[in-house]
């Protein structure tokens, strides 16, 4: 069934797709591979993308050929794209100047979701990892500057990734427009009940990444190999379903989006014909050995 027509709407109004694909692995020097991919995944039924960094020109070249082919409307697809808060300088500016780069590359006029990624400007030639606070950016000057390219319908949601709620709370107390999404990576091992409770009280919808990827943030478990689990292997076996099926289908029932970022794309989306009983979840949940902040 095509992951397309099953949506959730956001504090906005706007609805966006509960399942989609990541683009970001993706990224070749063969212009054509990831060209070939997105129609693929177009002709299939995706209608999410989030268009991370490097491929946006196939990806727009992709789009346009589907449009004049009349598979879909521009209105039909979710556009996704970050926006990394590592330089210094005029928020307005730069998110602008970003925006219009992203645009063009895209072949569209618009984004349907703009998310702030790791909010700390970092001094010329320092890494992300090497700034411990949001001491050199202001995050709610970068929002208000997201906040003015919506009002000029550039952008249609705003949202935020890698923040803490502390953070969150500057936004929610200073700015105009909530967080529509907060994008977080998500599974059994790390399933953030703390801080998707804290959103579901704001009205702030979780996207899911790495539901299927070792996970980077699970410091207190002996290895983290979400896929590979003998406890996932064995619920899959009697769901008649892969691992990765599982493990998508456990995120899509704690009411959140997954974007994941296997290549597996008829797979992935076969997820809508059956349910994950409650004690399977509940023991799923039970996996947890970390929570995010």
């Amino acid at each position: 069934m095509p992951p397309g027509i099953f949506k959730v709407k956001l504090n906005n109004g706007l609805e966006m797709p509960v399942l989609g694909l990541s683009t970001g692995q993706y990224v070749s020097e063969n212009k054509k591979e990831t060209y070939d991919f997105i129609t693929h995944a177009i002709d299939l039924g995706y209608r999410l993308f989030d268009c991370t960094y490097g491929s946006e020109e196939a990806i727009g070249d992709a789009i346009r050929e589907k449009i004049i082919q009349g598979v879909v409307h521009r209105k039909d697809l979710f556009l996704v794209t970050k926006f990394e808060c590592n330089s210094h300088g005029p928020a307005l500016q730069l998110v602008e100047s970003t925006l219009t780069a992203t645009l063009k590359k895209l072949q569209t006029t618009y984004l349907d979701l703009c998310i702030i990624r790791c909010p700390v400007a970092t001094e010329k030639g320092a890494k992300l990892e090497d700034s411990e606070s949001d001491q050199y950016c202001d995050i709610v000057e970068m929002w208000n500057a997201m906040e003015i390219l919506c009002m000029r319908h550039l952008i249609k949601a705003i949202g935020v990734s890698t923040l803490s709620r502390e953070q969150i709370d500057r936004i929610l107390n200073k700015c105009t427009k909530p967080p529509q999404v907060n994008y977080v990576e998500c599974h059994p091992f790390l399933n953030q009940s703390e801080l998707r409770k804290y959103c579901e009280d704001k009205g702030i919808v979780v996207i899911h990444y790495c539901p299927l990827e070792e996970s980077r943030n699970t410091d207190n478990c002996d290895g983290a190999d979400v896929i590979n689990d003998s406890r996932i292997k064995e619920i899959a076996g009697r769901y008649r379903k892969t691992p990765e099926q599982i493990l998508i289908k456990y995120s899509l029932q704690l009411g959140n989006v997954v974007i994941p970022k296997k290549k597996n794309l008829m797979e992935n989306m076969n997820v809508f014909d059956f349910w994950l009983a409650p004690e399977d979840m509940s023991y799923m949940n039970s996996f947890s050995c970390n929570e995010s902040r």
